[in-house]
């Protein structure tokens, strides 16, 4: 199983033009997470989110719209909102750092975001 996700996971870093380093630091952190990987493997077979998961109110799925929002206001240097993998990759990635510093990252999505929410004006 360890060796299809990694493979997984390798093609879809290549698509995204992301690092093979980014691509082994990634099966590094997403196998030892046990939740995270199974959000993951849900979306790779099914392209659908459990949203089962959350830190600090926050599902994978707000930081793909967090993503797709910076993307709007013309801050995708990567082309990223062209190429689903590696949308789903960072955001991923984006949700697995914020697990180990939450703060961070509620402060840069709340921030930075164009959405509307109670409390930004």
């Amino acid at each position: 199983m360890r060796d299809k996700i990694k493979a997984v996971i390798d093609e879809m870093s290549e698509k995204a033009g992301l690092s093979e380093e980014f691509s082994d630091s990634f099966f590094s952190s997403i196998i030892d997470d046990e939740e995270v990987l199974n959000e993951f493997i849900t979306y790779v077979k099914t392209g659908e989110f459990l949203s089962e998961i959350s830190v600090a109110g926050y599902t994978i799925i707000d930081i793909m719209v967090f993503q797709i929002d910076r993307f709007k206001a013309d801050r995708d240097t990567n082309n990223t909102k062209y190429n689903e993998c590696h949308m789903i990759l960072l955001a991923f990635d984006t949700f697995m750092k914020m697990k180990k510093n939450p703060e961070k990252y509620v402060e840069e999505m709340t921030g930075i975001s164009g959405s509307d929410y109670d409390g930004k004006f």
